[in-house]
Formats: structure tokens, C-alpha cells, sequence
């Protein structure tokens, strides 16, 4: 799995993932630093596989409970888009504030949403834990899936309870539950609406960057000098949004007659079905992400 794959999935999962990666200048480019950093700090290369690094290892229980949570919805993000062709997942709290309503008791609720590239939805729940596969946690991810009956009035195409974990090396686990509960709730939503969070701020990021033939195709890119990590954005994804017309996006990107591609460019990029595209300068490479985090630091440019 390239490590390209994580850092997309780090910074673009979750609460607010791709909404405001660069929403409030700064601080917004401080949220990549953060996330992306947590994956180079926490994994190390062994072996052709990813473990976990000594910064991990030396973490204080709360700190490691944060860190398998964010792996967990990391996996969710990569099993999605690699394995299941959905470009987009949005955190079910994502909705709340657009004024989606809906109630879920305590911890009942699923973590995502997603919309696949045949335009249907899917519903997750991401579990991580540090050390070895959970079943009891499996068992609770896999409830959780099944409280929401429909979305916009359809059953969603996957329900998938996914778990990441290390055995010692990181590992995705998943499964497919069965139908809804019997009190699962249905919901509303408005695809425009999430589509346009899920990109909202990234056109503040792209303004005046540079522009890269990708693949065949246009993207604005900029590179995040202090994690060595280079995003881009399809110009058309660029355009629908700052045109207010989100909710075309996946029509964009996956026309029916289209055979569904991304992968990698030679010019180092990856590229993702949500048309943003991710280049790891040489502090990912193999050589140095086998170092411990500290030996990193201290070789570089060396």
C-alpha cells in the first residue's frame, strides 16, 4: 500500500477532512501539518509492511486510544476508495450543523457516509486499536452500521464495519452486516450541500497555485514544504465548487461511459477518485521511513 494512499486518507477523512483543509489560512495548512504528520510520525517501514514507530510505542494510554481512533478512520477512508470505489466519505456529524436532523442514541451512531461512484450510499463505522484484532469492538462497529435504514429514501448499497490494528504490523479488518436494525432511522441529506463542505476552503488553498498536467488533466498543485507533501485539485472539482454546483462532482469524475482510473503519474503523484491528487517527497521513501521518527529528523538532509 503507498504511503500516498494514508496521507490522503489522513486529510481527507473525518470531521472536517477535505471542508477546511485550508478554510482559515494558517491554521487550516496546520491541520495537514497535524494529520499528515501523525502518520509519519507514528508508522515505521519493517520489512515491506508498517509497523508501529518507537513515538507510538512510548505513548500514554489516552494518547494511543487518539492515535488507533485515527488510524481506524484512516482505514475506513483507504478500504473505501481502494477496494469499494467510494471517493467520499463524510463524517455523520458533518450533517448536523448543515441542518440535517437526526438522532441517534449515545454511541449507536456510525462514524461515515459515503457516496460511491455509481452515485449510491454507503454506511461505516471505524474502529482502530493498537495492538491486535478486537472482536468484541468488530461486533460493536458492525451494530453500529446497521442503525441507519436509509438515506435520501435508499438502502445503502455497503454497510461495512472496518478495524485497524497491529499484529504487529498495521492491518485492515472488515466485514459486511446484514440489513438494518429493527429501530434504524432514516435520514435526509442534500448531496450538494455535503459535497460542497467536503471541498469547501480547498479553493482558498488553490488560488494562484501552480498548475500541473496530471494523468491528462489539470490540476492546481502546492506543496506543504514542512511535511514534504504536495496536494493537488482537479481544476474542474475547482470549478463546480466555486460555481456552486458541487453536487455534479461525482458526475465529473465518473461518467457513466468512463472507465474508473487513479493511481499513480510519473511525476510522483497519486491520484484519487475525488480528484485530489498527493506526491511524498524523498522523507517517505522506504529507506527513511524505516528509520525511527527521532533518526529521521536527525539524518535528513544528511
Amino acid at each position: 500500500m503507498p504511503l500516498n494512499d494514508l496521507v490522503h486518507a489522513a486529510i481527507t477523512v473525518g470531521k472536517p477532512g477535505v471542508a477546511h483543509l485550508f478554510t482559515h489560512g494558517w491554521n487550516s495548512i496546520s491541520d495537514i501539518i497535524i494529520r499528515t504528520h501523525t502518520v509519519y510520525a507514528y508508522l515505521q517501514y519493517v520489512a515491506g509492511r508498517y509497523g508501529k514507530s518507537s513515538l507510538y510505542e512510548s505513548l500514554d494510554p489516552t494518547e494511543k486510544a487518539a492515535a488507533s481512533y485515527f488510524m481506524g478512520m484512516i482505514s475506513a477512508k483507504v478500504v473505501f476508495d481502494r477496494l469499494l470505489k467510494t471517493p467520499w466519505l463524510f463524517h455523520v456529524s458533518m450533517l448536523k450543523p448543515l441542518g440535517h436532523s437526526f438522532n441517534l442514541k449515545g454511541k449507536s451512531e456510525p462514524d461515515l457516509v459515503g457516496k460511491n461512484a455509481l452515485g449510491e450510499w454507503v454506511v461505516a463505522e471505524a474502529k482502530g486499536r493498537s495492538n491486535g484484532f478486537n472482536q468484541p469492538a468488530m461486533r460493536a462497529a458492525k451494530e453500529q452500521t446497521r442503525q441507519l435504514r436509509t438515506i435520501n429514501g435508499a438502502a445503502p448499497a455497503l454497510r461495512v464495519a472496518i478495524q485497524a490494528s497491529f499484529e504487529p504490523y498495521l492491518r485492515f479488518d472488515l466485514c459486511d452486516p446484514e440489513d438494518a436494525a429493527e429501530r434504524a432511522i432514516d435520514i435526509e441529506t442534500d448531496l450538494d450541500t455535503v459535497m460542497h463542505r467536503y471541498y469547501s476552503g480547498i479553493i482558498d488553498a488553490t488560488e494562484g497555485a501552480e498548475v500541473a498536467l496530471i494523468q491528462g488533466r489539470q490540476f492546481l498543485v502546492r506543496k506543504i514544504e514542512e511535511v514534504g507533501v504536495t496536494v493537488g485539485l482537479d481544476t474542474g472539482v475547482r470549478y463546480l465548487r466555486l460555481f456552486g454546483l458541487s453536487g455534479r462532482i461525482p458526475a465529473l469524475l465518473h461518467p457513466p461511459d468512463a472507465k474508473m482510473y487513479d493511481g499513480d503519474d510519473p511525476q510522483n503523484f497519486r491520484v484519487y477518485g475525488d480528484g485530489v491528487a498527493i506526491a511524498l517527497d524523498r522523507r517517505w521513501s522506504d529507506n527513511v521511513m524505516a528509520l525511527s521518527p527521532f533518526e529521521r529528523r536527525e539524518g535528513f538532509g544528511n
